[in-house]
């Protein structure tokens, strides 16, 4: 179950996939949409290309103006070929660098989102449709800190229902009475709240 938004020139586009709308109810898929809109009213797609374009000309420039004694080193000459293999050989160590940054950022964003969505649909209404996200794609709750650092883009469930105000061993899903310690809760004990 995905939904996103993205915006061309003058068309802009929220998406949800059919799967959403059939695990959603109503006022769940609101609170998804206001979330999605939340991106949009936020800015965050040309925030997430203007960045993006930071540090593309950050990258470009550093591969454009390496000295020429690393190449002679090297034993090739510093024509544009050589620097092309250049730029593909080191840009994953440069991106790496990098990932931290636009994780963050993206993270950042996803709470912003989060907030709005629950403005629009409710909180009690983007929980549910969150725990039913989790669930329906089989994702981890909780994950190390360092990985979350590196490479989460999307906050862990556990932490988006706490910011959201939101206690996630007695939260309601849909007509069921609490959440069941089985499955992806069931690591939780009453210590980690």
């Amino acid at each position: 179950m995905v939904s996103l938004s993205w915006m061309l020139v003058n068309v802009t586009a929220v998406v949800l996939f059919d799967t959403l709308l059939e695990k959603l109810n109503t006022k769940e898929l609101l609170a998804v949409l206001g979330h999605e809109l939340g991106h949009f009213s936020h800015g965050d797609i040309w925030k997430n290309i203007g960045l993006m374009g930071v540090l593309l000309f950050i990258a470009f420039y550093l591969f454009g103006h390496l000295p020429d004694a690393l190449f002679t080193q090297m034993g090739v000459i510093p024509e544009a070929g050589v620097q092309i293999a250049m730029l593909m050989l080191l840009l994953p160590l440069v991106s790496f660098v990098f990932t931290p940054f636009m994780s963050y950022v993206s993270r950042h964003n996803e709470y912003a989102a989060d907030e709005y969505g629950s403005q629009m649909g409710g909180k009690e209404n983007l929980v549910s449709a969150l725990m039913k996200l989790v669930t329906e794609n089989k994702a981890f709750p909780k994950s190390h800190p360092l990985v979350i650092f590196f490479y989460y883009t999307h906050p862990p469930v556990l932490e988006r229902l706490k910011e959201l105000g939101f206690d996630a061993s007695n939260t309601i899903v849909g007509e069921e009475a609490a959440l069941s310690k089985d499955g992806i809760f069931s690591h939780m004990d009453s210590n980690d709240h």
